[in-house]
């Protein structure tokens, strides 16, 4: 993965995306994540699986148990100073 965000970067890619392999990132958004990059209205944009309950019920249980500490680790530090952290992690 460093790798090749040190070739994006050495060949001046505008946004550098990083997928997965299995299969549970939907391309559908990725318009909606790198537009506002493209436009200069963020530096760096990141998908939420906890923004579509439905697709929650499809994700396997042990994803779903290590999402879920993110989640909340993610809760505990917003909790703290008014931070404005959407999740931690979550893989997209």
């Amino acid at each position: 993965m460093i790798t090749g965000y040190k070739k994006a970067l050495e060949l001046g890619m505008p946004v550098v995306i990083k997928i997965d392999g299995d299969g549970q990132m939907d391309l559908e958004y990725l318009e909606d994540l790198i537009q506002p990059i493209l436009d200069n209205q963020a530096d760096y944009t990141k998908g939420n699986r906890f923004y579509d309950f439905k697709a929650l019920r499809q994700m396997p249980k042990i994803d779903l148990i290590v999402n879920m500490g993110a989640y909340f680790s993610t809760f505990s530090y917003n909790s703290q100073d008014n931070n404005r952290l959407n999740l931690a992690s979550n893989f997209y």
